[in-house]
């Protein structure tokens, strides 16, 4: 949700951080239970209404942006798996490359590259719970397994491939299959229940702003009328303004053109 704030606030619009989280999550919501990336598109309709109509376009650039992160952090990830452990360190030169690459936008990609962070944080957390050799090292491989999944959201919430694409990672890392498949599904239970608690508080925020926002439109509408009759110019009411108008108004009369033009008696 962070990142998308951000991004809309680059490209011209205003999005408040809860707003931003809010509508973020009733994408999340909806994913947990829809296929096809059905959430991303509830979720990209929401956000984009922050933006100006003609300020869409800016946010292109800022999506190329978050997305050539995303995929530095799990080619860099997919390489510190594979690389020994004395070369971990070369597996960070993509996301170094895109750094400089884009270095106006370094707020953007540290906002992704702590999202990424998180989640691999969140993942060996699980891991470790669950007695997994070198839980760090097991993530780094679980995670981009996970998003190459998300990919392909044949199922709803995903139900199979996600559990199926992290049992695969960790049996290739070394595990028994048996605990690769426990491991695979109960990854997959705790993604549901972080999503759906997510998603279904999130879903109520916005839900509780919209409401708000609907019945205080009228109140905003007569308070931005009272601030436009504030900044109307007042009519002249100078005694010295009126008295310089009326005299002009008499001496260009028609009366007063022909008497000023009457020839006099003699």
């Amino acid at each position: 949700g962070l990142v998308w704030q951000h991004a809309i606030r680059r490209a011209g619009g205003q999005l408040g951080c809860v707003d931003a989280c809010a509508r973020y999550g009733v994408g999340s919501l909806v994913n947990s239970f829809a296929p096809a990336h059905l959430g991303d598109v509830t979720r990209t309709v929401l956000l984009l209404e922050a933006l100006p109509r003609g300020a869409r376009y800016r946010i292109v650039t800022c999506f190329a942006t978050v997305q050539a992160t995303r995929t530095a952090i799990f080619v860099g990830l997919l390489a510190s798996a594979l690389l020994p452990r004395e070369l971990t360190p070369l597996a960070f030169l993509p996301v170094a490359l895109v750094f400089v690459i884009r270095r106006s936008s370094w707020q953007l990609i540290t906002l992704s590259l702590t999202s990424s962070c998180l989640k691999i944080a969140a993942v060996a957390s699980v891991l470790a719970a669950m007695a997994i050799p070198s839980p760090l090292h097991a993530a780094f491989v679980v995670v981009p397994a996970l998003e190459l999944a998300a990919l392909l959201p044949l199922t709803p919430g995903n139900l199979g491939l996600a559990s199926a694409a992290a049992a695969g990672a960790l049996a290739t890392g070394g595990l028994a299959s048996s605990e690769a498949v426990e491991a695979g599904i109960i990854l997959h239970a705790v993604q549901m229940v972080a999503g759906v608690t997510y998603g279904g508080a999130a879903t109520l925020i916005f839900l509780a702003r919209l409401g708000a926002v609907r019945r205080g439109a009228p109140n905003n509408g007569q308070a931005s009328r009272r601030h436009l009759l504030r900044r109307l110019p007042r009519p002249v009411t100078d005694r010295r303004s009126e008295a310089r108008i009326r005299a002009v108004d008499v001496e260009g009369s028609p009366g007063h053109a022909a008497s000023a033009t009457r020839a006099p008696r003699p």
